[in-house]
């Protein structure tokens, strides 16, 4: 199996390469990197351990009296809460603030003339850039993604202490950059849509409970370690690259000022394989052509609104229905907010796609399947099943609960998994868009 990564060595005068992986918690990427480590000998360097290192070495009473400098609540009790607030301890730096630092340390510790790299641990999309930036083409990012389902079953299966899921709700609210606090905190969801590359990890297709990853898993990966390795990667573009990159493309027309989402429908054949390519529609959010407008002097609307509502705790803005983000207060239920996305000014991009078919009155099969950059909201999940749509594929690592309960079993939904829009517009074209979903 070595001979993907020489083949890639000898294609790229005899440079080697740094992998990266990032995903959510426990979505698999230290089971991939030890894959690659084992199987292709690959040398593994985790941004994780520079902060494990600085834990280990710390006062734990300093931390706990510190809590403002870290800027997040810490549980002492709870290693990885520590951990991560040591993380941001490190990028915030007395108020010199260096996003990228964990990559600068990792990256003394590299030699790439004689070694191939995988780094995991990455949190922050300026850790990725700071590589993409210094080794170019040498360095490429996978993203790796699971069901809401397996990883919290991976949770529960490494809980050292009692399983509670209120906990893993917590820190997964906490590691996606839906609610950036503190600013120099966790960007997961960011992160992940840096990839140059998705794989779905899956725990069905497991011969042996015992094994770590499936055959799918390893498939995927022999696949991007083939992409990589090519003098043309584009042959190795299939039908669903195509389709998300339609829906990655109409991102382009987003006015939102915070999310650039694209949706993209087609009719398939019975299997509901899209292997003709019948683009039906494009969708993107942004507000409608007549109306108020979102502006940069005032900011989100949506945000506006959040403001709203305090926390009997702390005092800061509610932004998540179960706890505060600032003090990790349960909510008092009796608190009644509003779905944010209800509120949002914009017609998402999923209803845009659905009222363009609607508004040519063009003629449609019974087998439409949805491309999405993100993962519906419940007001696009309601129109989503009403307009008789019976397969979404998503890159979303964070769907929305509420969401998710309403599709599951009414539609196929599945977990996007291949090149990325982005790079394959880089491929195909040369080109790099800016604009990635966020």
């Amino acid at each position: 199996m070595n001979h993907m990564i020489n083949k890639f060595c000898k294609d790229h005068n005899s440079r080697h390469v740094i992998i990266g992986i990032v995903g959510p918690f426990n979505s698999g990427c230290s089971t991939i990197a030890n894959y690659l480590s084992n199987d292709f000998g690959f040398k593994k360097i985790s941004l994780a351990s520079i902060v494990k290192d600085r834990f280990n070495n710390m006062d734990k009473e300093f931390l706990k009296n510190n809590q403002k400098k870290f800027g997040a609540f810490i549980n002492i009790d709870h290693k990885r809460q520590v951990l991560q607030s040591i993380g941001n301890f490190l990028r915030y730096n007395n108020g010199d603030i260096r996003p990228y630092i964990l990559s600068e340390i990792v990256n003394s510790k590299i030699k790439l003339k004689s070694n191939n790299y995988v780094i995991t641990g990455f949190r922050r999309p300026e850790e990725i850039l700071y590589f993409k930036k210094l080794y170019q083409d040498q360095f490429y990012l996978l993203g790796v993604n699971s069901t809401y389902e397996d990883r919290l079953s991976r949770y529960k299966k490494n809980s050292i202490k009692k399983f509670d899921k209120e906990i893993f709700d917590f820190e997964d609210l906490r590691d996606s950059n839906e609610y950036p606090i503190p600013k120099y905190g966790q960007r997961v969801q960011e992160c992940y849509y840096h990839a140059d590359y998705y794989i779905f990890n899956t725990n069905e297709d497991k011969k042996d409970p015992k094994d770590s990853i499936g055959g799918f898993v390893k498939g995927a990966i022999h696949n991007f370690l083939n992409c990589i390795s090519s003098k043309d990667p584009s042959a190795f573009i299939e039908s669903n690259e195509i389709g998300m990159a339609y829906a990655y493309l109409a991102t382009i027309n987003s006015k939102c000022l915070k999310r650039f989402v694209g949706a993209a429908i087609f009719n398939a054949d019975e299997r509901l394989h899209v292997s003709n390519n019948e683009l039906l529609s494009v969708g993107y959010n942004s507000p409608p052509e007549k109306g108020t407008k979102c502006d940069q002097k005032n900011g989100c609307y949506r945000d506006n609104l959040k403001t709203k509502f305090k926390c009997e705790n702390c005092d800061n803005e509610i932004l998540d229905r179960k706890f505060c983000l600032y003090c990790a207060q349960k909510i008092d239920s009796k608190i009644t907010l509003p779905r944010w996305l209800d509120e949002c000014k914009s017609i998402h991009a999923e209803e845009r796609a659905i009222l363009s078919i609607a508004k040519k009155r063009a003629f449609i099969g019974n087998n439409l399947v949805l491309y999405t950059t993100t993962y519906p909201c419940y007001l696009c999940a309601k129109t989503i099943l009403e307009f008789g749509i019976r397969k979404i594929i998503y890159m979303e690592p964070y769907p929305m609960a509420s969401s998710k309960e309403l599709l599951t079993g009414n539609v196929i939904e599945v977990i996007y998994s291949g090149i990325s829009p982005k790079s394959l517009y880089k491929l195909s074209f040369g080109e790099n868009l800016e604009k990635i979903p966020k």
